[in-house]
């Protein structure tokens, strides 16, 4: 057999790169069904999984800001009842500065007062006791939330590796130049 002629234009150059061409094409796509058929394809998977745990991510940390809030909420209203509870002490105290002639003119006003006292403190330890279950709860919850952080981790981890694989297809389209020395 003669040996191919390999000049431009000539049946054996145009049979060797239309070879390139194929074993090229082969190469971009892939060769299980169901899999991207070529990195660009494989790219855009690979983002779409990126976005989906991003966004998983940003749902998680969007509910722990609620929760905080929650919590702040509670807090501030304790903080008034507690106010208004020693407001009402102060002013019972104030009018004791009078003596017992104070009470004696007025016991009326002091029982109601006592009264108001009573229910406010009342009003606070219910809603303390309710704050005591809600933290035990929150305790079994924090256990949970440490797993939920730890797998958060683990998606991070491998949206890190996803993220490495765009690189890695990139590099599939990118040819750096070569340097001219």
């Amino acid at each position: 057999m003669a040996p191919k002629d390999k000049r431009p234009g000539s049946e054996g150059t145009r049979q060797s790169a239309e070879h390139t061409v194929d074993q090229i094409r082969e190469t971009l796509q892939s060769p299980v069904p169901g899999t991207p058929k070529t990195p660009l394809d494989n790219f855009k998977q690979t983002i779409s999984k990126v976005q989906e745990g991003i966004r998983q991510q940003q749902m998680s940390s969007e509910q722990q800001l609620q929760n905080t809030l929650n919590q702040a909420s509670t807090t501030i209203a304790d903080s008034q009842r507690i106010e208004q509870i020693f407001d009402l002490v102060q002013k019972i105290e104030r009018q004791l500065r009078d003596g017992t002639e104070a009470v004696t003119r007025n016991p009326g006003q002091f029982k109601k007062q006592i009264e108001q006292l009573d229910n406010q403190v009342s009003t606070q330890q219910t809603k303390i006791d309710s704050q005591m279950a809600q933290a035990l709860n929150q305790a079994v919850s924090s256990l949970a939330q440490a797993q939920t952080y730890m797998f958060q981790s683990q998606a991070f981890s491998q949206l890190s590796q996803q993220i490495s694989q765009c690189k890695q297809i990139l590099d599939q389209f990118y040819t750096p130049m070569e340097t001219i020395e």
